[in-house]
This record gives structure tokens, sequence and C-alpha cells, in this order.
């Protein structure tokens, strides 16, 4: 019963870490960082593009675009030399680098898309309407038009969510992060 309790202190220690880093709102300085440590990144990525390490990853989570993909990686001979690239631009390993990434990515976005958002939200009503309207289509396709339609606008929505702070640090960088991710 001790054993049980100590696991599951660890545990919840760990939970609660993992949320208080979460939460931690990036600074500037990752994000400099973070930039500056791509070009290395996208030459290597490129380097094992051919080795199909990327089609092993179970899909892009949007909440979590690097850290999510980074799995398929482990026991690789590039997880390490990334890891080496993440270490010298200053983060304590390719995890770590890859959480501060997930954190510039949504912020990026939501940035991007900030603007855009009336618009879009208008056009994905509009798409809703004709769905519904449509005789051709029948009620498997418009279910899964729905689906994709709600599914789009609940990724919009988590952008909506992207902390402030978040935005701020990225803000300054936002031509160079276009500029680098238009490659």
């Amino acid at each position: 019963m001790v054993k049980w309790m100590a696991r599951m202190g660890a545990i919840l220690a760990m939970l609660a870490m993992a949320a208080v880093a979460a939460s931690t709102p990036l600074s500037e300085a990752e994000v400099q960082r973070f930039i500056a440590s791509l070009p290395e990144i996208e030459q290597l990525s490129a380097e094992e593009q051919d080795a199909g390490w990327l089609d092993e990853a179970d899909g892009l989570d949007f909440e979590r675009p690097l850290s999510g993909s980074i799995h398929a990686l482990r026991g690789r001979a590039m997880y390490g030399q990334l890891d080496a690239v993440a270490a010298k631009h200053g983060f304590s390993g390719l995890e770590h680098w890859a959480r501060v990434g997930d954190k510039v990515f949504k912020a990026f976005l939501a940035l991007e898309m900030e603007q855009q958002r009336p618009q879009l939200q208008a056009q994905a009503a509009e798409q809703l309407r004709e769905i519904e309207q449509n005789p051709h289509l029948t009620p498997e396709q418009r279910e899964q038009l729905k689906h994709m339609l709600s599914s789009s606008m609940q990724f919009m929505e988590s952008l909506a969510q992207a902390p402030a702070s978040d935005m701020e640090a990225v803000r300054p960088h936002l031509a160079e992060l276009r500029r680098l991710l238009e490659r």
C-alpha cells in the first residue's frame, strides 16, 4: 500500500510539473532560439525525409504538431542529431524544443488567423448551409462533410485559445517565421 501511494504521489507530481510547463508563457528568448534552430532542424529533416519517419507518425496533432510527432524518431540516429541541435540552441533537449515549437506554431497560427476569423466563420456557415441544401448528397456524405467542417471550426476555435502572452512573444517574429515556413 505504501509503494502504491508513493507511485501515485510521483505520478501526481509529474502531472503537476507537466501542467506548469504547459502553462508557462513563451519568452521572446525561447522564440528566438526556436527560430534560430529551424534551418538546422529543417536540413536534418530533409536529409531523413526519404527514410519515411514522418509516415510512421499517427497523424498530425494540431495541439502538439512537433511534440506529437517526434515519438516516431525515438531510437533512430536522427533523434540524437536533432537533440544535439536543440541543445546547441539552448533547449534541454528535443522534447523541450518540440514543446516550445508547439507553442510558437499555435501562437503564430493564431496571429495569422486573427484578422481572418470573422470571414472564415462566415464561410463555414455558408458551407454548412450548402451542405444541408445540396440534394445530390447522401445522408452519409452530408454527415461526413459536416464532420470535416466541424473539425476545421474546432481547430480555429482552439487557435483562438492561444495564450495572449505567447502571441505577444511571437508577434515581433511573424515575418521571419512566415519566411522560414514558406520555404
